[in-house]
């Protein structure tokens, strides 16, 4: 089968990693993938920093930022056009952003299928954050993408129940939780390298494998933590958290020894001991 992997992200972090083994994963399955992006995974970071997008995104307001995503859908449409044309894809698969028709338009156009993997419920998550200057195009948009897909995959059933309070019909959505590349997590790995680096021999750990924002949730474990006053024994001396989140939930004011790890250092040093370490 040949798969046009659809996306408008810029690929980076979680994304990035995400996008790139669905796209290994599909070629591993036999088949063909072709990919429209603006910035394709495992670009350079010098390539990254060539592209004028990636310099606005920092310093934009938000209605500029949803400006430029609506202006997105033109490229987008043309660009799927021409790969459609040549290559003559079985379906797109694309990843969901806000605010993006043209992998429908496309789909419409040519009458071949459109899967499309919503990883969170974006409208929700941007206006709980306060990041939406057009509301209500936001949430038609959500509505309008997921409801004329061939396939809406969600990775939760709370996910899956949240788009069909918005108006999306239940049976156009699919539940399919994400996986692991058994390769990267081989249980075969002792962890005991790692431990030993961070003193954590013969103690508990919890892991989470996760983005550390604050609308992730983590906060609630840490003020459990708290709570309980968990920091007192092995269970609460190493955790990797944000700064953001420490103000979130005013753990300044706990004593309490954290290592305080960035995101990527700790996914990249973590993940592939994670499996050996002793779940809670």
């Amino acid at each position: 089968m040949r798969i046009l992997y659809h996306h408008r992200t810029q690929a980076e972090d979680a994304q990035g990693v995400h996008i790139q083994e669905m796209v290994n994963a599909f070629k591993e399955l036999g088949h063909e993938v072709e990919m429209v992006a603006l910035v394709k995974p495992g670009a350079g970071s010098s390539e990254k920093k060539k592209r004028p997008w990636t310099r606005l995104l920092k310093a934009t307001p938000d209605w500029f930022y949803e400006l430029m995503a609506l202006s997105y859908n033109l490229y987008g449409y043309i660009s799927l056009c021409r790969v459609i044309s040549e290559r003559r894809p079985d379906m797109i698969y694309e990843r969901y952003s806000l605010n993006t028709f043209c992998g429908v338009w496309a789909s419409r156009k040519f009458g071949i299928p459109l899967i499309l993997e919503v990883n969170a419920p974006l409208y929700k998550e941007q206006k709980a954050l306060g990041k939406l200057a057009f509301e209500s195009l936001a949430r038609f948009s959500e509505k309008w993408i997921c409801s004329n897909t061939t396939r809406t995959i969600t990775v939760t059933n709370v996910m899956k129940e949240i788009l069909i309070s918005e108006g999306i019909p239940g049976n156009k959505i699919t539940v399919m939780s994400n996986g692991v590349n058994l390769e990267e997590f081989n249980k075969k790995i002792s962890g005991s390298p790692v431990r030993r680096k961070f003193g954590i021999e013969n103690t508990k750990v919890m892991g989470f494998v996760g983005w550390f924002r604050p609308w992730h949730g983590l906060e609630m474990l840490l003020e459990v933590f708290n709570e309980k006053k968990m920091w007192e024994d092995e269970m609460g001396r190493h955790v990797p958290i944000s700064k953001d989140l420490l103000k979130k939930t005013d753990l300044m004011t706990m004593s309490y020894s954290l290592v305080l790890w960035a995101a990527k250092r700790c996914l990249r040093i973590l993940l592939p001991w994670i499996l050996r370490f002793s779940p809670v």
